[in-house]
C-alpha cells in the first residue's frame, strides 16, 4: 500500500535574536508565512516553484534521511548516520569502513551504497477532494480505509506511468484531513565517495547524542549515478554521474544574530498534536519499556561481539539505531518530568474545554472528544504487556523471524483472489521484497538472533493470564515437547537447516533444547 505518513518535504523556520517561530510547513504553504517580514532576501519562488527550477530540487531523500546535491556532477552530502547502513554493508573485518572511514580518490574507486535509493521530488498535488469523494457516505472505518487505500493505489499507479524511474506516494496529513500526492524520480545507483572515520563521524558517541552543542563531524559524501540520458536505473558500469537541475553552493559568509534560517528536508513524524493521554502513556509505559528492552539488547550485542570484529560490523547499524532511540526516549522522560509536561498539556486541554463549552453548538460537536480519547487509552492499557511483547517480537525477534513473519503475510495475501488482496499486493511487490532480502541478511548475526528470540520468549512466558500470546502456547505450555504440533514441526525440520538457541532462564535445564526459529509464526 503506497500510503505514507508525513513523508513530505517540509521547511523548519527559526528566527534568531527574537522569539523563535518554530514549526513544519509544506513547501506549498511558504507563500502564506510572510517571510519577507522575517528577513528572507530571496523570493519564495526561488525556494519552491511548481513549474520551474528552485532550491527544493537540490534536496534528496536518501536511505530514510535527507541529503543535498552540492555539485553539478551528482555529488550529495548527507549525515554520517544516514550513510551508516551503506558503510556497514560495504565493510568487512579486513576493510572496516565504519571505524576507519572511506575515501575514493577518483570515481573508479567509488563503491556501491548497497540498497540505497535517492529520490528527487518532481511534483506535489493536493488530492484531498478526490479521496473524500471516493469515501463519501462510508461510515464503517474499515471499509472507508479500504476504499481510500484502493483510491490511493490507482492514483499512484497513474502517476508512475510517466516513466520507469518514477515513484508516487500519497501522504496523509492531519490524521486524514488532507492528502498530498508526491511524485519522485528514483535513482537506484548511489555510490560512496567519502565518509570520515567513526572518531569524527560519531565523535562524542551516545553521550553527546541529542545534546547541544554537538561536536561530531556528522557528514558523508555520496554520488548519484544515472544513464547518459538521465534515467534512474540499477547499478551499471555504463552509468554516469547524474546532473541535477539545481545544487547548493557553500556560503562564504556566516550567520549573524537575527538572521532567518531554514532547513529543507524529509522529516519523519510529529506527535505534538496528541493529548495529555498520549504524553502520560509515553512517560509511564511506552518510553520506559523501550529504554529497558533496548538497553538489554545493546548489552547482548556488546557481550556477543566483544571478540568478534565481523560480528561488530554485522550489528553496527542496529546498535546505532537502538542507542539513538534509547537516548532520545531517556531525554524525553527526563524533560517531561523536569517540566511537568503532562500537567502543561492538561492545562491546555482545560482551556480548550472552557472554549468548547462556552458555545452550545461547539459543546454538542466537540464536548466529548477528550473523554472519548481517554477511553481508548483505558482499552489499550488492558493488553499493554501483550502488545509490548508482540511489538518486540516483530521488530527485535531476530532477522529470520522477521523475514518469516513477513513471508507468511505475503503468502496469505497472494493466495487470495486479486480483488480481495490488500491494495498494492501484486507480483511486483514480491519482486521488490525478494530483491531486498540480501540487505536484511547482510545484517544477520546468528548468535544475536538467538539471544533476542530467547529474550522475547522469556518476556512472553511472563505475561499474565488474559494477555498470553496463543500462537506461542505450543512452546511455552509444552515443556516436554510431546504435543502433536511439536512432533509435526520436528519431522518437517529434519531435512532443513535450522538455528538453535538456549531457551529462556524460566525453563529448567533439562528442557533446554534446539528450536526451529523459522517455524514460529506470530499473529495478532
Amino acid at each position: 500500500m503506497k500510503k505514507l505518513l508525513l513523508s513530505f518535504i517540509a521547511i523548519i523556520f527559526l528566527v534568531s535574536g527574537m522569539r523563535a517561530q518554530e514549526g513544519m510547513w509544506l513547501l506549498s504553504q511558504i507563500d502564506n508565512l510572510n517571510l519577507k517580514e522575517k528577513g528572507l532576501e530571496i523570493e519564495t519562488g526561488d525556494i519552491y516553484k511548481p513549474d520551474g527550477q528552485a532550491l527544493y530540487q537540490a534536496i534528496v531523500q536518501l536511505g530514510g534521511g535527507s541529503a543535498s546535491f552540492v555539485s553539478p556532477d551528482g555529488l550529495i552530502i548527507t549525515n554520517h548516520h544516514v550513510a551508516y547502513g551503506a558503510l556497514q554493508r560495504a565493510s568487512s573485518a579486513e576493510n572496516d569502513y565504519i571505524t576507519d572511514g572511506f575515501l575514493a580518490r577518483n570515481r573508479e574507486e567509488e563503491i556501491q551504497a548497497q540498497g540505497y535509493q535517492a529520490r528527487i521530488l518532481q511534483q506535489m498535488k493536493d488530492v484531498t477532494a478526490e479521496i473524500e469523494k471516493a469515501a463519501k457516505g462510508i461510515d464503517d472505518p474499515m471499509e472507508r480505509d479500504k476504499v481510500i487505500s484502493e483510491k490511493i493505489v490507482k492514483m499512484t499507479e497513474k502517476a508512475e506511468k510517466g516513466g520507469e524511474d518514477l515513484q508516487a506516494d500519497v501522504a496523509e496529513m492531519f490524521n486524514g484531513r488532507q492528502y498530498i500526492l508526491f511524485t519522485y524520480k528514483v535513482f537506484k545507483d548511489v555510490r560512496i565517495v567519502y565518509a570520515p572515520p567513526a572518531s569524527i563521524g560519531n565523535y562524542g558517541g551516545d553521550i553527546d547524542n541529542w545534546m547541544w552543542p554537538r561536536h561530531t563531524g556528522d557528514f558523508s559524501f555520496l554520488r548519484v549515478y544515472a544513464t547518459p540520458e538521465g534515467q534512474g536505473v540499477e547499478y551499471a558500469e555504463t552509468n554516469v554521474p547524474y546532473h541535477p537541475k539545481v545544487w547548493l553552493k557553500v556560503s562564504e559568509g556566516d550567520l549573524d544574530a537575527g538572521d532567518l534560517t531554514f532547513i529543507m528536508g524529509f522529516p519523519g513524524f510529529t506527535t505534538r498534536y496528541r493529548t495529555s493521554n498520549s504524553a502520560a502513556w509515553n512517560l509511564k509505559y511506552n518510553y520506559p519499556f523501550t529504554i529497558e528492552t533496548f538497553g538489554h539488547v545493546l548489552e547482548m550485542m556488546d557481550e556477543l561481539t566483544e571478540n568478534n570484529p565481523e560480528g561488530k560490523i554485522k550489528v553496527a547499524g542496529m546498535k546505532a539505531g537502538l542507542a539513538n532511540t534509547m537516548k532520545n526516549y531517556q531525554g524525553k522522560v527526563d524533560g517531561m518530568i523536569n517540566t511537568d509536561f503532562v500537567a502543561e498539556k492538561k492545562a491546555f486541554e482545560d482551556e480548550f474545554t472552557d472554549w468548547v463549552i462556552s458555545d452550545p453548538e461547539r459543546k454538542e460537536k466537540y464536548g466529548h472528544i477528550l473523554a472519548d480519547i481517554g477511553a481508548q487509552y483505558e482499552l489499550i492499557k488492558k493488553t499493554k504487556d501483550r502488545d509490548n511483547v508482540l511489538g518486540y517480537l516483530r521488530n527485535l525477534g531476530g532477522t529470520e523471524l522477521g523475514i518469516a513473519n513477513y513471508a507468511y503475510y505475503l503468502a496469505v495475501e497472494m493466495n487470495k483472489p486479486k480483488k480481495e488482496r490488500k491494495p498494492g499486493m501484486d507480483e511486483s511487490t514480491l519482486e521488490k521484497v525478494k530483491a531486498g532480502l540480501q540487505y536484511q541478511y547482510a545484517n544477520l548475526y546468528e548468535p544475536l538472533d538467538k539471544e533476542m528470540l530467547a529474550y522475547a520468549l522469556e518476556m512472553a512466558d511472563e505475561l499474565p493470564e488474559g494477555q498470553r500470546i496463543e500462537p506461542l502456547n505450543y512452546i511455552l505450555d509444552d515443556p516436554d515437547r510431546t504435543g502433536p504440533l511439536w512432533n509435526s514441526l520436528m519431522r518437517r525440520m529434519q531435512n532443513q537447516n535450522s538455528m538453535t538457541l538456549n531457551l529462556p532462564k524460566a525453563f529448567s535445564e533439562k528442557h533446554r533444547k534446539s528450536w526451529p526459529i523459522c517455524m514460529i509464526r506470530l499473529s495478532t
